[in-house]
C-alpha cells in the first residue's frame, strides 16, 4: 500500500486539518532474503500487522487520531502464514518494525500461537524514511529467527511486549504514523515465489506516538 507525506510547508498551505503521512519502507534483504536456488523449497509467505493489545490514551490532534503516550508497555500480536507449496524450513525470520525507533526500548517475543515454538533474536535494521525537507525520521526493525518449520497452509500469531517510552521530539510532534509487521525467510534457504506480502502496515490507521497535546 503506498502512501503520501507532506512536507511542512505543504501542511501549511493545507490548513491546519492536514498531517504527514510517513511512507513506509520497502521489504528489505534481512527479512526477504532468497535462495534462488532451483532445489530450494518454495514458499508464499504473507504476514498481517495489527494495532496493540492494549487501549489508546485517546484521541487528538489535528486528524483526531489515536494516540499512544510513554511510559507504558504495549504488545503487538502479528499473523505470519505460509501459503507454500513447501513448509518453510526453520530459519525463517519474522519482524516487528516501529516508526520513531528512539522512542521504544528492546522487543521481546512472549507469546507464539503454537506451544513450544522458539525464536532467536536476528538483528535489527533503521530507515532514513525523511523527505521533503521535514524532520528528521526513522523506522526499526527487529528480526527473529524461528527455530521451528512453518508448515504449507500454516499461520502463527506471534505476540511481541515493548515498552514506549517518553521520549518525544520534532519527529513524534510532527508526524502521523503505522504499525509494521515483515516475514522472510531468513536463513531457512527456501525461495519466495512472491515477496508482494511480506510487509504489511495496519490499514487505514494512523496514529501518534508520542505526540505533545492536549487531549
Amino acid at each position: 500500500m503506498s502512501t503520501e507525506k507532506l512536507s511542512r510547508r505543504n501542511v501549511v498551505a493545507a490548513g491546519a486539518w492536514s498531517v504527514p503521512v510517513v511512507a513506509l519502507a520497502a521489504a528489505t534483504p534481512a527479512a526477504a532474503a532468497s535462495t534462488g536456488q532451483p532445489d530450494a523449497p518454495q514458499v508464499d509467505l504473507v504476514t498481517t500487522a495489527a494495532l496493540p493489545n492494549e487501549g489508546d490514551n485517546g484521541r487528538g490532534g489535528p486528524s483526531n487520531l489515536r494516540f499512544y503516550q510513554g511510559t507504558r508497555d504495549l504488545t503487538f500480536t502479528f499473523t505470519y502464514t505460509n501459503n507454500g507449496p513447501d513448509d518453510l524450513p526453520a530459519g525463517g525470520r519474522v519482524a516487528i518494525d516501529l516508526p520513531l525507533p528512539l522512542s521504544w526500548e528492546e522487543p521481546t517475543i512472549i507469546a507464539s500461537s503454537q506451544s513450544g515454538r522458539t525464536f532467536t533474536p536476528a538483528g535489527t535494521e533503521q530507515f532514513d524514511i525523511t523527505q521533503d525537507g521535514s524532520p528528521t525520521i526513522f523506522r526499526k526493525a527487529w528480526y527473529f529467527d524461528t527455530a521451528q518449520p512453518i508448515g504449507a497452509g500454516v499461520s502463527i500469531t506471534v505476540t511481541y511486549a515493548i515498552t514506549l517510552n517518553d521520549v518525544s521530539n520534532s519527529a513524534t510532534d510532527f508526524y502521523k504514523v503505522r504499525f509494521k509487521s515483515r516475514v522472510g525467510v531468513g536463513t531457512s534457504g527456501a525461495t519466495e515465489i512472491s515477496t508482494a506480502n511480506n510487509t504489511d502496515a495496519v490499514p487505514a490507521e494512523y496514529v501518534y506516538v508520542n505526540r505533545t497535546m492536549t487531549p
